[in-house]
């Protein structure tokens, strides 16, 4: 405690002081430098966030020109990234105007590299722990790979660090990072001029439908972890349309569930979803019983107090509403809703969009077709054809729409 509150800070503050005096030959040489190459400013400036997320301006040599295009549009980082600007960062020379920001107390030599503002959102709860120490010129993260890094891999050692800091664990990381710059190594991840983004981690999620099963469904994306950032509906009373929410996925990274509870559009949702390119989950209530070999395919949904045990199917886009029972090797086909307290005995099976009513069963190996509709409480004994609707105890089919 004694050396993250004074010890540390100290020799921060010493040591900048120190090399800013000793590298001011340095400093000019690549002010000069910079301003031949890249022109006008010398420094890059940039807000970002550091203790506790508390915003502040870093300060960086550039090494990026601004060159745009024929219609004014600044090309991409590779392109501005130059032979010039590739030896300024693979020396790490385009760091050294940090030492002003540890000097000013707002970073440390040691610890989490301090990422972009538009960041902070999407951080899941581990993660934004990072920012309950200073972030670093250097850090665990970048002996470990730097740049080359993944996201998750990345994030999980800046929380080690955060939870870990110490006077050992720093001059590791100071003796690994010289050796580290020496070996020019890790600058870029192999793909990119830079890092790729941080677009989120997949547990932000926009709920496909604003209606009163829209928010069932996002009830139970809360409580299974996901942080539920809006609706999609056509009614903007509801929720943002889609074109909206396209748009915002593009720059970010969210997960849909599928919160419409008609089996066409549904299915019609999730085709456009695809389409699109977006990512499609699936959602288990953390109260219902869900066994180890069950199979709960994309985009399905398992409502609270269900219960789908072994060996049984669910298939993308099903919804098993509250209550259900889905015994050992059933299988619910795509699409299909399977109504709250409904029971399906082991080995029935239901077709794709078929609709099981409301404390409706099916005995063993009973089967539904597709788009089939079993009314409320009705006892399936044996098959119903598809596109039937059956009623009754036993259930006997009274409609059979047209194919």
């Amino acid at each position: 405690m004694l050396y993250r509150r004074a010890l540390k800070p100290f020799a921060d503050r010493l040591g900048a002081l120190a090399l800013l005096i000793a590298l001011a030959p340095i400093f000019a040489l690549v002010a000069l430098a910079v301003r031949v190459k890249l022109g006008s400013p010398v420094l890059f400036k940039q807000i970002r966030p550091g203790l506790n997320a508390k915003p502040f301006e870093i300060y960086k040599f550039r090494s990026m020109s601004e060159e745009r295009d024929e219609n004014g549009r600044r090309l991409s980082d590779e392109e501005r990234l130059g032979r010039f600007g590739r030896a300024l960062r693979s020396l790490s020379l385009d760091e050294l105007p940090q030492l002003f920001n540890v000097l000013r107390g707002d970073m440390s030599f040691i610890g989490p590299r301090p990422l972009l503002m538009e960041y902070l959102p999407r951080y899941n709860v581990s993660q934004a722990t990072r920012h309950n120490v200073k972030p670093g010129i250097t850090g665990l993260a970048q002996i470990n790979g730097r740049n080359a890094q993944s996201w998750q891999k990345r994030f999980e050692s800046d929380v080690f660090y955060a939870q870990n800091l110490g006077c050992r664990l720093d001059l590791k990381i100071a003796a690994l990072s010289i050796v580290k710059v020496l070996k020019r190594d890790g600058v870029s991840d192999g793909t990119a001029a830079t890092k790729e983004p941080f677009l989120g981690n997949g547990d932000r999620v926009f709920i496909y439908g604003g209606g009163g099963h829209g928010r069932v469904v996002a009830d139970t994306a809360r409580r299974a972890g996901f942080r539920v950032e809006g609706f999609i509906d056509k009614d903007p009373s509801r929720g943002v349309n889609r074109e909206i929410f396209l748009e915002k996925a593009r720059a970010e990274r969210f997960a849909v569930a599928l919160g419409v509870g008609n089996n066409e559009a549904r299915q019609a949702i999730a085709k456009f979803l695809r389409k699109e390119g977006a990512e499609i989950v699936a959602l288990i209530d953390p109260s219902a019983i869900v066994g180890s070999s069950a199979r709960i395919g994309a985009g399905a949904v398992v409502l609270p107090n269900a219960v789908v045990n072994d060996r049984a199917q669910i298939e993308e886009g099903a919804i098993v509403n509250s209550g259900a029972i889905v015994e050992h090797e059933c299988v619910v086909g795509e699409y299909a809703h399977i109504a709250p307290n409904a029971t399906l005995a082991g080995g029935a099976k239901v077709g794709a969009l078929a609709n099981v009513g409301i404390g409706a069963s099916l005995i063993q190996n009973a089967i539904v077709g597709r788009s089939a509709t079993i009314g409320a409480g009705a006892v399936v004994l044996g098959e119903i054809a598809p596109f039937a609707v059956a009623v009754g105890v036993p259930s006997r089919e009274i409609d059979k729409k047209p194919t």
